[in-house]
């Protein structure tokens, strides 16, 4: 296990985030996330503030500035009121992706203001009223097709954001995003933060996966592990194709 003393903290995410490989069409994906021991997220009542130490949390800020953009979905908006910018560590700030398939994005949300530019990623049948309103207040709304259920679809959604420019893209959550792009495989690199907490009944970091057998669980090779406070953090590649 290696020391942030020993290296910068920008080598360190550099080492653990490995060298990126776009596929065709679509940026490179790092699903970060801090949990409990026993995987929890949050408390049952949504209180996060803070599973992770200040020197995760300076770990964290590092991680969006070594990545071009950063993606959480809707329920994150509304629960946490997310910056999504980098202030505890030195570099630029990566444009601040959410996936909002019905624009319930609040005009005063912190992530509409000037620190980053701000991508609104939502269906063909949202609000149009919406759409201009989030518009006015400094986002840019980026409308694509629907899956399914009626949600932004994945695929065409990270295809904008390549589009957009956006090769390499960091996922922060929540639970419903980061459990869509895992069983999507849409990500190319797992980071996770461990906390020494034992929390019980909470938020999971992720939902079901569809996995039935063990044999069938998500596996990661290409394994990394760095110390930063209390926490450990781990980072791998999952094992299975991606998509082409």
């Amino acid at each position: 296990m290696t020391s942030p003393s020993r290296t910068s903290l920008a080598d360190e995410v550099t080492g653990l985030l490995g060298r990126p490989a776009p596929r065709p069409g679509l940026p490179w994906t790092v699903a970060k996330y801090a949990q409990t021991l026993d995987g929890r997220i949050a408390t049952v009542s949504g209180d996060s503030q803070w599973i992770s130490s200040p020197e995760e949390r300076r770990f964290t800020h590092a991680v969006r500035a070594h990545c071009d953009g950063i993606l959480v979905g809707i329920g994150t908006v509304l629960a946490d009121d997310p910056h999504l910018t980098v202030r505890e560590v030195p570099g630029r700030s990566p444009v601040r992706a959410i996936l909002d398939s019905a624009l319930r994005t609040p005009v005063t949300a912190r992530v509409l203001d000037t620190a980053a530019p701000t991508v609104i990623l939502t269906t063909e049948n949202a609000s149009v009223r919406r759409g201009h309103a989030l518009r006015e207040a400094g986002a840019q709304v980026i409308r694509v097709a629907c899956d399914r259920d009626g949600r932004t679809d994945l695929e065409t959604g990270l295809r904008a954001l390549r589009a957009h420019g956006l090769e390499s893209l960091m996922v922060e959550g929540g639970t419903a995003v980061l459990t869509a792009l895992l069983r999507s495989r849409f990500v190319d690199r797992v980071v996770v933060s461990l906390a020494p907490i034992i929390m019980g009944k909470g938020l999971e970091a992720v939902g079901d996966l569809g996995v039935r057998r063990l044999s069938d669980a998500l596996r990661l090779t290409d394994l990394s592990t760095v110390r930063m406070g209390p926490d450990l953090v781990w980072a791998g590649t999952p094992d299975h194709p991606r998509p082409a």
